[in-house]
């Protein structure tokens, strides 16, 4: 390679290294930059998140929940809303995640489903797969859940959603649970492929909560869960 020498203050230096104003040596690249390192940071990152409101959760008792943008708060008791079972294509990736207010009580509970139509129950179906997550206290059946309440791992302390993000994702076949973006439950005893929706419950517990920043994504492109 053939250097080249530049005169620079009573000095030769080569063009590649030129001393800046502030009397620091800067390297200058080169080569030309490698586009491939941005694609592959914006490929780990994923799709981006879509946010939620009442146009996606069109079905269930619509009129129990009041949207604000993509925060949803519930006026009502045993009730739910859900998106159409359209909405997850079978076999595709997701994740579904909401944060949740402060103390939530014995209300909140959702997920994703994939069969059902069930009005005036904070869940549309019994019947698996349906994977969702409940807060409360004083019930066996508080933490992630699957199909008639049955609990997937111990039993979570009260409140254990509050202020948290609370996070499903399907990868394969796999049913995730995350907590502020770290993997806290692997389903084992329900699996499945089916298309489906999402939805967001109040159980008999009370209403006095609110999701916020309900969003979604989609695969293909979803980074791993490990």
């Amino acid at each position: 390679m053939n250097m080249k020498f530049r005169e620079q203050r009573g000095v030769l230096v080569p063009e590649r290294e030129l001393l800046v104003p502030d009397k620091r040596l800067c390297t200058i690249s080169m080569f030309p930059f490698d586009h491939g390192i941005l694609s592959a940071v914006a490929a780990a990152a994923g799709p981006a998140w879509t946010n939620m409101n009442a146009t996606q959760f069109a079905l269930g008792n619509t009129a129990s929940f009041d949207w604000t943008g993509s925060n949803v708060d519930p006026n009502t008791t045993d009730a739910n809303i859900r998106t159409a079972l359209t909405l997850v294509s079978a076999s595709q990736d997701f994740d579904f995640r909401a944060t949740l207010s402060a103390t939530p009580g014995n209300g909140p509970a959702w997920g994703f489903y994939t069969t059902g139509t069930t009005d005036g129950d904070y869940r549309p179906s019994v019947t698996d797969p349906i994977v969702y997550a409940r807060n409360g206290s004083g019930s066996a059946d508080i933490g992630w859940l699957h199909d008639d309440a049955n609990l997937e791992g111990a039993a979570k302390s009260s409140d254990w959603m509050s202020l948290k993000i609370i996070q499903f994702s399907r990868r394969g076949s796999t049913f995730y649970g995350l907590i502020d973006d770290v993997l806290d439950r692997t389903y084992s005893e329900t699996t499945g492929t089916n298309a489906g929706g999402f939805f967001i419950g109040c159980t008999g517990g009370g209403a006095v909560w609110q999701a916020n920043s309900v969003q979604y994504r989609l695969g293909p492109g979803l980074p791993a869960i490990s």
